[in-house]
């Protein structure tokens, strides 16, 4: 029995204690070493997670129930919305057991969920992941074409104090500061840089590399307990001897919290930046672009569990979007959106959607109202 005592609210430095899955998993294992445990412990029935697809960049969603197949691995250029698979998990069978990673727009989208009956919150383990922000697949592969490097030598990426690092699959690393990027209109994506959450509230656990100390980076994760349940769950896979875990020091702490202050700081600039007055008449004239191809309720967590029948009501065989159609996005989508940014990656008309919702979202009133209004002949 370990002398550590896990307390809901405490911080704590953990890795696997298998040698393997510290070196072939990031930051020491941990995430993965919980997933394994909770399916070796009947906690849930099922994992939902994502796995390397055709390299690196492409991660992918994958469901398990045998804790062998648990994949590991870090991936910022995975846009993928986890939480929409949990919804249809549910959808099937609301009684599923399931644990699931999630970042903070994951965790809200469950919430987001929740709300409305399509997932069961009593049945589902959030393990929460820290994120500073994704990147849109093609800005890696024009740094790696920069560097000349192929996408299939990639052994994984991460993002650490600022640079995006990229580990080729010969030890080499290629690490690009991501301010540098952002001042090249590059970088990470738009709605990323907006968002103020780097630690994920609603997680049972949250999970990242921010606080670790410089000599222990790369194998040990910080990670705070947030609830009752993530007290178990990883008080369970320390007890079981899966699980090395250790409090984490005062100074630790302090350093995670200073580098949350400094993503939060920048986000509110970006906001300021993107978010300002003069942009809501180019919002609402945005939205005359949408050709009406469905992409983003497709891809959108929240729209796409949805029963509601929108899309009827939209009239699909009408191209030309109508003012009454953008009033309805206005009281329904944008209020809803967790500004995950999947549906902008899949625009065609390369509408800055999650940007448009969050300006409706925030001057709701005022843009129900001029949109609702007949248009000027």
């Amino acid at each position: 029995m370990s002398s550590v005592e896990v307390q809901v609210g405490g911080c704590y430095l953990a890795r696997s204690s298998d040698p393997d899955t510290v070196k072939e998993a990031a930051c020491g294992g941990v995430v993965t070493e919980l997933l394994r445990h909770a399916l070796r412990e009947d906690l849930v029935d099922v994992v939902v997670c994502v796995e390397r697809g055709a390299d690196a960049l492409d991660g992918r969603p994958i469901v398990v129930d045998d804790p062998a197949e648990v994949p590991s691995g870090s991936y910022h250029c995975a846009p993928t919305q986890l939480a929409r698979l949990v919804a249809e998990l549910h959808r099937e069978d609301p009684t599923l057991r399931v644990a699931v990673t999630c970042r903070p727009c994951d965790a809200r989208t469950l919430d987001r969920l929740a709300e409305r009956d399509l997932v069961n919150p009593d049945r589902v383990y959030r393990i929460g992941l820290n994120c500073g922000g994704t990147f849109e697949p093609r800005v890696v592969l024009e740094i790696l074409e920069e560097h000349g490097v192929d996408p299939l030598d990639v052994e994984r990426e991460e993002v650490v104090k600022g640079h995006l690092v990229i580990e080729l699959r010969d030890g080499e690393e290629i690490s690009v500061s991501i301010d540098e990027l952002e001042e090249q209109d590059s970088g990470r994506r738009e709605n990323c840089r907006r968002c103020d959450e780097n630690i994920p509230e609603r997680a049972d656990l949250a999970c990242g590399n921010w606080g670790v100390p410089d000599d222990l980076q790369g194998e040990w994760t910080f990670v705070e307990v947030k609830t009752e349940d993530g007290r178990d769950l990883l008080a369970g896979a320390l007890d079981a001897g899966t699980m090395e875990v250790q409090e984490a020091p005062g100074k630790s702490v302090q350093i995670r919290a200073k580098i949350d202050e400094v993503m939060r700081k920048m986000a509110r600039s970006w906001r300021e930046k993107t978010l300002d007055e003069d942009w809501l008449t180019e919002a609402i004239e945005a939205l005359d672009r949408c050709i009406k191809c469905r992409s983003c309720r497709q891809v959108c967590p929240v729209c796409a569990s949805c029963e509601e029948g929108c899309w009827s009501f939209a009239g699909r065989e009408s191209v030309t979007p109508t003012p009454v159609w953008h009033a309805h996005i206005a009281q329904c989508v944008a209020l809803y959106c967790v500004e995950c940014g999947a549906c902008e990656t899949a625009c065609p008309a390369e509408i800055p959607l999650t940007r448009i919702y969050s300006v409706l979202r925030e001057r709701l009133p005022d843009v129900v109202e001029r949109l609702a209004e007949p248009a000027e002949e």
